[in-house]
């Protein structure tokens, strides 16, 4: 005997389509929050650098960077971040793309964070502007935490979309104009807690004693 599941008409059906828009709209939301977060951290690191080029420049010393290359280098990191930034945030760029830069550039950032630390460096990395809290290792777990969220974007893509894009600009959008607000409150909480974890060492100083530049 043959078993038949039904029409798609029946309670069955219509509770695995439930289901199946759940899950896509949890993928969404996940990505949307991702994207906001990572887009908005590297605008703020880049413009904050951008501000301050002299000061971010002299900071490479600490990290071994000799002085014929520092404005190059600097110039370049503070280009790479704007990219990142925009690659997650505008619309019509590959999403993937962005992922991959902005893995690289944490990952990056995070080894010459360690090998300043482990040296016993006391000075600010310039991530986000000067600062009186020396680097530390709240500095590459905030670095860790980003890399984390670019492994869960780059795995709820596929499950989200199916393809390897996803426009975030018009999905907010979209989302305003329905009525239906969700994946605009993920976008506004995003970004309130990039610029939280942005300054995640500066917080955590508030609460031990960390070294201060020239202390």
């Amino acid at each position: 005997m043959r078993f038949r599941l039904g029409s798609e008409d029946s309670p069955g059906f219509r509770r695995a389509g439930y289901l199946k828009t759940g899950a896509r709209e949890m993928e969404a939301s996940v990505l949307v929050f991702a994207q906001v977060v990572l887009g908005t951290t590297f605008a703020l690191s880049s413009v904050q650098k951008a501000r301050a080029v002299p000061q971010f420049k002299d900071g490479l010393s600490a990290f071994g960077i000799p002085r014929p290359l520092r404005a190059a280098v600097a110039v370049t990191l503070i280009a790479l971040e704007m990219i990142a930034s925009c690659l997650m945030l505008l619309p019509w760029v590959p999403l993937r793309a962005g992922l991959f830069l902005c893995a690289a550039l944490l990952i990056a950032f995070s080894i010459a964070l360690i090998r300043a630390i482990e040296t016993g460096a006391i000075v600010d990395c310039h991530c986000f502007g000067a600062r009186e809290t020396a680097i530390s290792w709240f500095d590459v777990l905030r670095n860790m935490g980003l890399l984390a969220l670019v492994l869960v974007a780059w795995v709820s893509l596929a499950n989200a979309t199916g393809t390897t894009q996803f426009a975030l600009v018009p999905e907010v959008m979209s989302s305003v104009r329905t009525g239906d607000l969700a994946i605009a409150v993920v976008a506004a909480v995003a970004v309130v807690l990039a610029l939280l974890w942005a300054h995640l060492p500066e917080i955590a100083a508030l609460a031990m004693t960390e070294p201060r530049i020239g202390g």
